[in-house]
């Protein structure tokens, strides 16, 4: 049996934002976990609900020299991740505020896919990478693999709150290995999307 566990955030990111010579205080950390917790909250209800009531907009990228376009096969999700760079946009009021994105590369690094939480104004809220596989083990009790997808919090000033979400199984190993998954290419901003102008309407 998997148990799921989260790694501590790493709060000593909320003292480099003040400087080497000032520590921050009780207040300026608190504040800190109070935006993180903001954010956090903000993105889990964006997917829960819109991922659960909201059709997302779905677009693909082939290879093909038209690029991405809106994606109208009926291919099942597991499949099409597979061939091809895939996103589903979840919108509101016309902004795209939650965006899953599926990229071949990121496919070969262990990746299946990254959620990505924006802001009404654009900016990322958070990110979210999800494993394709359960962590392996290898030769047993001497040796486990462990394998995270980066989740990161980003705060409306530039900062960000890190932690990484897996699973551990039950061993006692003598040596554990951790490989910690990021994409390729981080969207800070839904301007930034390869597929914006098919949001937007621009050819």
């Amino acid at each position: 049996m998997r148990q799921r566990f989260v790694f501590a955030v790493f709060i000593c990111a909320a003292a480099c934002c003040f400087g080497q010579t000032q520590r921050p205080n009780v207040d300026s950390i608190q504040s800190f976990e109070n935006e993180g917790n903001a954010a956090s909250r903000y993105c889990k209800a964006v997917f829960d609900e819109h991922e659960s009531v909201n059709q997302p907009r779905r677009f693909v990228n082939l290879g093909s020299p038209g690029g991405w376009q809106a994606w109208k096969g009926s291919q099942a999700e597991d499949a099409i991740y597979k061939i091809a760079d895939a996103a589903m946009v979840w919108m509101k009021d016309g902004k795209a505020i939650g965006v899953r994105v599926w990229s071949r590369s990121d496919l070969n690094k262990g990746i299946k896919y990254t959620n990505y939480c924006f802001r009404e104004d654009g900016t990322i809220a958070r990110l979210r990478v999800v494993p394709a596989s359960q962590p392996s083990q290898r030769n047993v009790g001497l040796e486990e693999h462990l394998v995270f997808g980066r989740d990161l919090v980003f705060l409306p000033d530039g900062r960000t709150i890190s932690s990484s979400v897996g699973s551990r199984p039950f061993l006692q190993s003598e040596r554990t290995i951790y490989t910690f998954l990021e994409p390729s290419v981080i969207y800070r901003s839904t301007r930034e999307l390869p597929f914006i102008n098919l949001l937007w309407g621009v050819e």
